[in-house]
């Protein structure tokens, strides 16, 4: 069973409610966090039984409260019995600030107990390439090079070939040129789209 949780800032009691919601479990706005944790646990208890188990998936994880991150662990040593899987696994997503914060003394603990982690490294030129043509495919296209070989230099130059920043850039060019009306990525819908993108300036 999975659960999303997009945005994650949010308090203990806020992510309690957020899960809780994504696995449509009944409950009042006004109900307490350890009413939601009680129904929670009793959820993950249940699903252990018919053999199952939750999977929790948080995007953007490197803003989210220590005491929300805390909140997560209390969550994830909930005893199942032995001879059943594991209640629940819980898998961040995150900038590199993730690392930053799962450093702090007070999330030792939940730094130690993570099983696995993995760093999704920049693009070279050539990688950037098969990158945009492989998102692209994927979305239905299979028309000539979109992208000219110049926007996808300026790409490479304004991301570092971070592929979070080449989502953005190429997804805001794509977006000038469809207002344009034009069917390939120039130079200068992408001029646009770095100048509309901070993080790149």
């Amino acid at each position: 069973v999975t659960a999303f949780i997009p945005n994650p800032v949010l308090s203990e009691e806020g992510i309690m409610h957020a899960i809780a919601e994504e696995l449509g479990l009944s409950f009042q706005a006004s109900s307490s966090y350890y009413e939601i944790l009680k129904l929670i646990t009793e959820e993950l208890i249940r699903l252990a039984l018919e053999g199952r188990r939750l999977v929790l998936f948080i995007d953007e994880a490197q803003a989210m409260p220590e005491e929300s991150l805390q909140a997560l662990r209390l969550l994830s040593t909930v005893e199942i019995q032995s001879d059943r899987p594991y209640g629940l696994k819980v898998i961040l997503f995150g900038q590199p600030e993730l690392d930053e914060l799962l450093q702090r003394p007070v999330l030792r603990e939940l730094n130690r107990d993570l099983n696995n982690s993995y760093l999704l490294v920049a693009l070279d030129k050539q990688g950037l390439q098969a990158y945009l043509d492989h998102r692209l495919n994927k979305a239905g296209y299979n028309g000539s090079n979109l992208f000219s070989q110049k926007s996808i230099d300026m790409i490479y130059n304004s991301s570092k070939g971070i592929p979070r920043l080449v989502n953005i850039l190429a997804h805001k060019a794509m977006m000038v040129a469809f207002g344009k009306g034009d069917y390939t990525i120039s130079d200068t819908h992408m001029e646009l789209a770095i100048e509309d993108t901070k993080s790149v300036q």
